[in-house]
Order: structure tokens, then C-alpha cells, then sequence
């Protein structure tokens, strides 16, 4: 029950919920609502930083479920996103030893019940959105495959 628990968690959160798994942001924390003293304001900024969300990118190949986003240092796919098992032959053969080396160290890991999926542990960030496709995909793809999600507003977001 617990891995199931955990696993609705995060595809409530993928799909937009993030009531389950935060505080509103126009609150304050627990902590800081039984204090105080000046630290009470210090604890509520903290806890709810100011920096803008990213704009987040769907993957549309395949029917593979997949996020990313634009980052600093690149482009960075979002953990509990799904890439392709099967590699093509077209794929470059730097992007199948990167396969092969993050599924070595567990970043990611087959999925239990699928066999044609894998799954990201962890927020994985790319040297661009073109090699984050072909990683995903498992095949020589281009980024224009990461698109802005077409579906309804996310549900039960807190402002």
C-alpha cells in the first residue's frame, strides 16, 4: 500500500496537484505559524521561494510520458518521466553508452509490470532538449518533440 501510496504522489504531482505535497504558498508553514519571533518570517520565506516556475515541455512521441523544462545548464527531464526501453539502430552510439550508464547507476530503472518503459529516479538535466528527445526516445529524434502540454489546466493548484 505504501508503494502504492507513494506512486499516485507523484502522478498527482505530475499532473498538477500540488496540494498533497506542500503547504499554500500564501500561508505559512507549520513551524512558522507557532512562532513568534522574527524567525517565523524568515522560516515562511523559505519555505516559499520566489523564483519563477519553469515553463514545463511535454514529450510528444509515441505515447511516451515524459517532462522537461528549461534550465540554466540545459534542459532537464523530470523525474518519473518514462523513456523508451528499445534503442534504434539510428540512435548515436554516445547516447546508448549514456543509457547504458544511467541505467548502470540507477537514475534509471525498469518499471514493475512494464516492459517496453523506464523510468527517471531523479530530475536528469541534458546538454540540450535534442539530446534529452534522443534519450527518451531511444531513437535519433529531434527536440521540436518536446511541445507545450495540450491538456486542461493543471488540477488543484494552490495560489
Amino acid at each position: 500500500m505504501e508503494l502504492l501510496a507513494t506512486q499516485a504522489r507523484r502522478l498527482l504531482f505530475d499532473a498538477g496537484c500540488r496540494v498533497v505535497d506542500g503547504n499554500l504558498l500564501s500561508q505559512p508553514t507549520a513551524q512558522g505559524k507557532g512562532d513568534d519571533s522574527d524567525d517565523a518570517k524568515e522560516a515562511v520565506e523559505i519555505a516559499c521561494p520566489t523564483r519563477p516556475v519553469p515553463e514545463e515541455f511535454a514529450f510528444d512521441y509515441r505515447g511516451i510520458w515524459a517532462r522537461g523544462y528549461h534550465a540554466d545548464q540545459g534542459f532537464v527531464v523530470a523525474a518519473g518521466s518514462e523513456l523508451r526501453a528499445t534503442e534504434t539502430h539510428s540512435l548515436r552510439k554516445n547516447i546508448k553508452r549514456l543509457r547504458a550508464d544511467l541505467l548502470a547507476r540507477d537514475v534509471v530503472v525498469p518499471i514493475a509490470g512494464v516492459t517496453d518503459r523506464l523510468r527517471f529516479q531523479v530530475d536528469w538535466c541534458f546538454f540540450s532538449a535534442a539530446v534529452a528527445a534522443k534519450f527518451v526516445a531511444g531513437a535519433h529524434v529531434a527536440g521540436t518533440k518536446w511541445v507545450l502540454p495540450r491538456n486542461a489546466p493543471p488540477i488543484g493548484r494552490a495560489t
